[in-house]
């Protein structure tokens, strides 16, 4: 009897979440840090962060220096030499490197959902936009419970949203449309020719 083939293998804890660190980037040559346990694996996941198919992603490489990370991504990279576009204009934004001296000229500003932007007025001006969509959601959200109540049920989802015509809530049995939105669009008038300078008809 060969002992090795009654050997069981161990189940992997699927609660563990893999340490080892990876950068995959594409041809344009934008990188994410993914930690996986396999290269294959590595190169899928940041092929999803990248908004990229697999075979777009050009390279995976071990990243070893990040094995383990627990703190805040954005900030570390910012501090270590990664670009990002601001979240507003789109402009490249770097970071105070740690082992460089202070640079009055970055103004680089990241926000408690890690959007990076180039200036404290562009992180403003995004949070004042965004949050006048959020209480528009709140506000569509709040009219359809109120409308339909007890109908949401403990572990159910709902989630509003809204456009320039409606306003709408998903919930677990479809969309159901609760505003609609009222566009004021300007009419141009013409006097018929006739009656122009108070002519007789």
């Amino acid at each position: 009897m060969n002992l090795a083939t009654n050997l069981k293998r161990k189940k992997p804890d699927l609660a563990v979440l893999p340490t080892v660190a990876w950068m995959g980037e594409d041809y344009e040559g934008r990188g994410a840090i993914v930690w996986c346990k396999t290269r294959g694996q590595a190169r899928a996941t940041a092929a999803a962060e990248l908004d990229r198919d697999f075979r777009e992603v050009v390279s995976c490489r071990r990243y070893p220096q990040l094995d383990g990370f627990t703190g805040n991504l954005r900030r570390w990279q910012l501090s270590h030499g990664w670009r990002w576009e601001c979240q507003k204009c789109g402009l490249p934004c770097y970071g105070q490197e740690v082992d460089q001296e202070l640079d009055p000229s970055i103004t680089t500003v990241i926000d408690d959902d890690d959007h990076v932007f180039c200036s404290i007025e562009h992180c403003r001006e995004y949070e004042a936009y965004w949050g006048l969509h959020r209480a528009i959601d709140r506000a569509i959200l709040g009219d359809y419970r109120a409308a339909h109540p007890g109908v949401v049920r403990h572990g159910e989802y709902f989630m509003a949203g809204h456009n320039e015509w409606f306003g709408w809530v998903d919930t677990p049995n479809g969309r159901v449309t609760v505003w609609e939105m009222v566009s004021v669009h300007q009419q141009s008038f013409f006097v018929p020719r006739h009656l122009e300078h108070g002519a007789a008809p």
